[in-house]
């Protein structure tokens, strides 16, 4: 499932190979991963990350994480995720997003979290993510 566009983004699914070094750069940046957790030292991390997530979206299709792309230039801004909490089935849904410094300060974080809530109320019968 891919998240429907807004006015300035597109999102579409990670791929592990192709998008290891851009995703690598988002990880192991302190700044960027300050509220997330500790950031990834070294890439190998950064790999058993990815195919975390994929092996989740394989399981809950109309979950998981996608990159997040500035639609006037294709550049990725960073990624957002919809997930149950601690990826455990049956667990509160989550969002989240994480975006490169160079994407701060342009309100990128509340579009991206208004199009997550707003997909997953449609989507799911949650009456609350967090």
């Amino acid at each position: 499932m891919i998240l429907p566009p807004t006015s300035r983004l597109t999102f579409r699914r990670l791929d592990p190979v192709a998008d290891l070094m851009q995703a690598y750069r988002m990880q192991s940046d302190p700044d960027v991963m300050r509220f997330i957790r500790a950031p990834d030292t070294d890439i190998e991390s950064v790999k058993a990350r990815l195919r975390l997530w994929k092996d989740y979206e394989v399981k809950c299709p109309d979950m998981g994480v996608w990159l997040i792309v500035w639609a006037e230039t294709g550049a990725i801004a960073g990624h957002c995720v919809l997930r149950e909490a601690e990826w455990k089935e049956g667990n509160d849904l989550e969002i989240g997003y994480v975006l490169l410094k160079e994407f701060w300060g342009k309100g990128i974080a509340t579009e991206v979290a208004r199009n997550l809530c707003d997909y997953a109320f449609n989507r799911f019968d949650r009456s609350f993510l967090i």
